[in-house]
């Protein structure tokens, strides 16, 4: 246990160097005028999420002009949706123009973060120093940690085997039969590359999701030139995309008009798969939205080669050379990528954190995470989470906006009020969860006939917000208020005189 007098006293501690991380240190010193902020990066660079995912193909599925910080457009995007490198690179810049590297431990992994009551400060250890601060804000990502399932024999294997997050750099797949897990957003981009390299790629997948074209295409000089020369293009082309956002997220909202839209996929199958058979054990069961739409003009097509085997099942179990599907079916592979998602629900970190009373955020959860503006839960004063339960949008980059002008109304009001912390009241939570099962009772995520990483422990949807994008950015811009919170003034200095005395 580090002493208190080797911690490093700092006004803020942000842990995570993803977006949110980046996003978090710029806003506290522009707009609260925190310079002595510590961001917390266990890896070796900022980036987050697309520093680590860097597997063939890996890319993001929405415009890359609408996925960035409002404040730093880049207008030399090569493409409509941004390869991986280029995200990466995007974030990395604007962390070097804003200053933000300066603040930054890299390689320093946060093993514990415990509130203090008597101090009413956060003790943060990590892996390279400790510190206390009154103020913490975690972005740890929700898709961040990898998942891979808990399958007889994956020890006994006996070729190379990694998740799709944690892409092996050095493994040579030319030549060699591969089984590719997974059929989510990772799988879907990963298997129209992995096919070219590989002799074979079996591909196994437990449920289908739905597929849309994606109006990609390489930017033109043309376009870079206006967005560089004439900023109102590329905010005008922001706001168009913010908007088409909106109107899938009214429509997820009701399972009924999201079955309309399943229309879109049934076509983009009917004009790409070959074989009556193939289109039916590609096509989903479940309403548009249920699980996250997936982009791709190449994975149908990658579908119908000769060098791939669709195997519409699970995972039942894996031996030494070979992998053997739910349906019994056994396939010889020397090599397994597990595109197989990731630990949403329960993040190690955690495990890592302890609030009031000694209670993790864990156990405070249960499985059942639920927190105000998906940020703020009870019995943890003066921390904020990004992308925390029902916040996620459309966009990270919106939540992310929304989410932080919520917790620097809340450091306003603590400055402003003289006050050491201020504590989310349960009951405000309790009717900010109530609000949300509500709105999400007749929507895809929880009624249009999927399971999925959406949903909690109980299967209420936990992941996403009841509504639209333009909602939630409104919601967060109204200055929060002291009856939302438990508060404990700031203890005064005594005097000198009631020292001496």
């Amino acid at each position: 246990m580090h002493q208190q007098s080797e911690r490093r006293h700092v006004e803020a501690v942000v842990l995570g160097g993803g977006a949110s991380g980046i996003g978090a240190v710029i806003r506290l010193r522009r707009d609260a005028g925190i310079e002595d902020v510590v961001l917390l990066e266990k890896s070796d660079e900022l980036g987050g999420t697309w520093h680590h995912n860097r597997y063939p193909g890996c890319a993001c599925d929405i415009p890359s002009c609408a996925y960035s910080f409002e404040f730093a457009p880049n207008p030399d995007w090569s493409r409509t949706f941004a390869p991986q490198p280029e995200i990466e690179a995007y974030l990395q810049r604007v962390a070097a123009e804003h200053d933000v590297y300066r603040h930054a431990i890299l390689g320093a992994e946060v093993t514990a973060a415990r509130w203090d009551e008597d101090d009413q400060r956060w003790l943060i250890d990590s892996t390279k120093g400790s510190f206390s601060t009154p103020i913490f804000i975690f972005g740890v990502g929700a898709l961040h940690e990898p998942s891979v399932p808990d399958v007889p024999g994956i020890e006994r294997f006996a070729g190379e085997q990694f998740h799709s997050a944690e892409w092996d750099d050095r493994a040579d797949l030319r030549g060699k039969r591969v089984a590719l897990i997974g059929s989510g957003a990772s799988a879907v981009q990963i298997l129209p590359h992995v096919r070219r390299d590989a002799a074979s790629v079996v591909y196994l997948q437990r449920t289908p999701g739905w597929v849309w074209p994606k109006p990609d295409w390489r930017s033109s000089r043309l376009e870079r030139w206006l967005y560089r020369h004439v900023p109102l293009t590329q905010r005008i082309l922001r706001r168009c995309q913010f908007e088409f956002a909106d109107l899938l997220l009214l429509a997820y909202l009701d399972t009924r008009i999201a079955r309309l839209l399943n229309v879109i996929g049934r076509l983009h199958i009917l004009a790409t798969v070959r074989g009556r058979a193939a289109r039916r054990a590609v096509t989903p069961r479940y309403a548009l939205g249920c699980k996250r739409v997936m982009l791709s003009n190449s994975y149908y097509p990658a579908l119908s080669e000769p060098d791939v085997t669709l195997v519409p099942h699970g995972l039942r179990e894996v031996r030494p050379h070979a992998i053997v599907a739910a349906d019994g079916s056994e396939h010889e592979v020397d090599a397994i990528i597990w595109a197989t998602g990731f630990k949403a629900l329960d993040p190690p970190f955690l495990d890592r954190m302890v609030g009031r009373r000694g209670r993790t955020l864990a156990d405070t959860w249960q499985g059942h995470p639920s927190a105000y503006m998906g940020a703020s839960t009870p019995g943890f004063p003066n921390a904020f989470q990004i992308w925390g339960p029902n916040a996620g949008t459309a966009n990270h980059f919106t939540m992310l906006e929304a989410q932080l002008n919520y917790a620097l109304s809340a450091i306003e009001l603590l400055r402003r009020e003289g006050l050491a912390s201020v504590d989310v009241r349960s009951e405000v939570v309790a009717a900010w969860k109530r609000e949300q099962t509500e709105r999400m009772a007749g929507s895809t995520w929880r009624s249009g006939g999927c399971a999925s990483w959406y949903q909690d422990a109980v299967g209420e949807v936990h992941a996403v917000y009841g509504g639209t994008q333009r909602e939630f950015l409104r919601r967060s811009r109204v200055p929060v208020h002291r009856g939302l919170f438990d508060v404990r003034p700031a203890e005064r200095p005594r005097s000198a005189e009631t020292v001496a005395a």
